[in-house]
């Protein structure tokens, strides 16, 4: 028998063909195992961004937009790193610690080798100008609201004129609850955008039927507080200890990058499949933020802002 024929015959046999599947099989895992154990490979696939939009969610109350998803990649890749570099080091040994205290021991490593020098006048003075909108006082707003969660919007607007002219009726005057010189943003965190944009655009004094996720209000505005520019010397000490801090980050961000070079971190999703993976998270955790957590958000900035003359 010619050696082709032979060689044709014998790799027909069932048996030989079941080894062969097997070994290829068998190199494959080995080749895909191989790579998925080497440390220096860090890979991110859609349950993970899930994940990080989860928990976004739950901290913010809101989901994140795509290039928050990005920060978030970003920072997770990069805790990624300090977690394995922690363990490469033998952070771990004889301690049951959890992740976040391996990556916090990386950090600190890392913070204890940034030095600083304490920064001029002159340089604190052009951080200032550059982020003046973190020290001035905003405009500020007095706002009074009470609910009217049994109304249609028809007639929440109905009433909203009526009470304009003729005053607000006694039951309503009992649930009334006055803000004094809130900024926009905890407006915004009772009404939403779109309603507490319109609100402090109205006139003093004006009734507006407004909704939250409870149902219909009437609010209106009852005095506008004007923006009040900072004074570098008022806000010196604030803007040393930003600057400090913002400079202990870029040299932290520089010694992570030098770390993180000899890591790879490969995206096992893509980015079309991001709006389908915030979907996924919005429909199992009910989607829109609670009315009750928006009120704590308006809520908590009180104390401070009482403070302001």
């Amino acid at each position: 028998m010619p050696a082709k024929k032979h060689w044709v015959s014998v790799l027909r046999e069932p048996l030989l063909q079941f080894l062969l599947i097997g070994l290829v099989l068998f190199a494959l895992d080995h080749f895909f195992s191989n790579s998925r154990s080497d440390p220096k490979q860090i890979y991110i696939d859609a349950d993970r961004v899930a994940w990080l939009v989860g928990v976004f969610q739950e901290g913010q109350g809101r989901l994140p937009e795509p290039e928050e998803i990005e920060n978030l990649i970003i920072k997770w890749g990069q805790n990624e790193v300090f977690y394995r570099e922690a363990q490469a080091l033998g952070l771990d040994q004889g301690d049951e610690m959890m992740r976040s205290r391996l990556i916090l021991k990386m950090r600190n490593i890392l913070f204890n080798r940034i030095v600083q020098d304490p920064p001029s006048d002159e340089v604190l003075k052009q951080w200032f100008e550059l982020n003046r909108e973190k020290y001035d006082i905003p405009e500020r707003y007095s706002f009074e609201q009470f609910p009217i969660t049994e109304l249609s919007e028809i007639a929440a607007q109905s009433l909203a004129v009526e009470i304009g002219t003729n005053g607000s009726p006694p039951e309503y005057q009992a649930q009334t609850r006055r803000y004094q010189r809130r900024p926009i943003a905890n407006v915004k965190a009772l009404f939403g955008e779109n309603n507490a944009q319109q609100l402090v655009d109205s006139p003093v004094g004006q009734w507006r039927a407004v909704t939250s996720n409870k149902g219909w209000h009437l609010a209106r505005i009852t005095k506008r507080h004007a923006p009040i520019p900072a004074q570098f010397d008022e806000v010196k000490t604030k803007v040393s200890k930003a600057f400090m801090e913002i400079s202990a980050d870029m040299q932290l961000v520089e010694m992570a990058g030098e770390i993180a070079d000899k890591y790879q971190l490969h995206r096992e999703f893509e980015r079309d499949q991001l709006p389908q993976i915030i979907a996924s998270v919005e429909s199992s955790t009910g989607g829109a933020t609670r009315a009750d957590s928006r009120t704590m958000k308006a809520r908590a900035g009180a104390s401070k802002d009482n403070q302001v003359n």
